[in-house]
């Protein structure tokens, strides 16, 4: 199937009118929604917006109808870990591997939103940031490796300041 913008989304943080994060949510299967690429650049850490990106796609996926959002990340990424088990995900398996030449620990997480399952959100926060649901929503499909790679690559660029090095963008899984 093609994409289903009624399932399917972005969110764009905005802090004083930059592009500071996003985060996408993508169908996996009828019942399991997939959270992509919580990303918050350095400059919007700290007025929780990685918290309002997820709180964001929980919603929407359960409006959506989905059952259950699954996301895998890496260990080393410790805020993030914070963020996804404030949300009510729990992890599930971790597997050891090298990539980005060091080894890692790559964690699965699951949150559970069948009917009876707790609906946990994190508390809202008074941030000065917003967050809005992207035009451009595109799932990218099998054989869409590169397509998706370049949009990777593009949304880096915008979020990257100027003369800042790659390093200081951080992009969990």
């Amino acid at each position: 199937g093609g994409h289903d913008p009624r399932r399917e989304t972005a969110w764009i943080a905005e802090l004083d009118g930059r592009r500071v994060g996003c985060v996408f949510l993508v169908a996996v299967d009828e019942d399991t929604a997939q959270l992509r690429i919580l990303l918050v650049h350095p400059e919007g850490r700290g007025h929780g917006l990685g918290a309002q990106l997820v709180g964001e796609c929980v919603d929407f996926a359960r409006r959506a109808g989905y059952r259950r959002i699954v996301l895998w990340t890496n260990d080393p990424l410790a805020a993030a870990r914070r963020i996804y088990l404030a949300a009510g995900f729990r992890l599930t398996e971790q597997q050891p591997h090298h990539s980005f030449g060091v080894d890692l620990v790559g964690q699965n997480y699951e949150l559970d939103m069948a009917p009876g399952a707790p609906a946990t959100r994190p508390a809202a926060s008074a941030c000065p940031g917003s967050i809005t649901a992207t035009r451009q929503r595109r799932r990218a499909e099998a054989g869409d490796a590169s397509r998706w790679s370049r949009s990777l690559e593009v949304i880096a660029d915008a979020l990257r300041p100027q003369n800042s090095p790659w390093p200081d963008v951080v992009i969990d899984g």
